[in-house]
């Protein structure tokens, strides 16, 4: 049975897969002006997606790990936005606050959609034991963008057998 939704300024909706025309952005859209309602959530198949601001520092690059910054401005200097993600540099003081990862590259006081659960590529960690089928992971507290085995605040578990400095399928969930 066709469903159709109304998230659309226009109306949306669409016969088919739910989300097809209704929404206003694409996965991949990004712009200084609010297209979509910060917080709100998509799903695509079997990853899940949230709807956000990247904040003032650099921009951000595709697969970057983010985590909830400081609400702001959009730039405009009117406009608070509730929900503001930030790149996380390697070797913080918690490396566990990964809440997100870019779907693509941000810029300063871009809108867009960032990735929250699912199915999505990771890079192991240099250095680490290779993580075997099912085992808990988490983000590195040594580098940005790279994760490792863990036994505590795990954030998803590989797929397959993934060794150290390879790129291989996790499921994670962030937030």
């Amino acid at each position: 049975m066709p469903t159709k939704t109304g998230y659309s300024i226009v109306g949306g909706g669409g016969k088919g897969y739910i989300n097809i025309g209704g929404w206003n952005t694409t996965l991949t859209d990004k712009s200084t002006t609010q297209m979509e309602v910060p917080g709100v959530k998509r799903r695509e198949g079997a990853n899940v997606y949230i709807y956000a601001k990247h904040g003032t520092q650099s921009a951000a690059s595709a697969g970057l790990q983010v985590s909830i910054s400081d609400p702001a401005t959009d730039g405009g200097g009117t406009l608070i936005s509730p929900l503001v993600f930030t790149a996380i540099a390697g070797g913080g003081a918690n490396p566990y606050l990964c809440k997100a990862l870019t779907v693509g590259t941000c810029l300063t006081n871009e809108y867009g959609w960032y990735f929250v659960e699912g199915i999505a590529s990771v890079n192991i960690a240099t250095n680490t034991v290779t993580v075997a089928l099912g085992a808990p992971i988490c983000m590195s507290p040594a580098s940005a963008n790279k994760w490792i085995g863990c036994t505590a605040t795990c954030q998803g578990f590989a797929l397959t057998a993934i060794a150290c400095d390879v790129t291989g399928p996790a499921f994670l969930k962030l937030m």
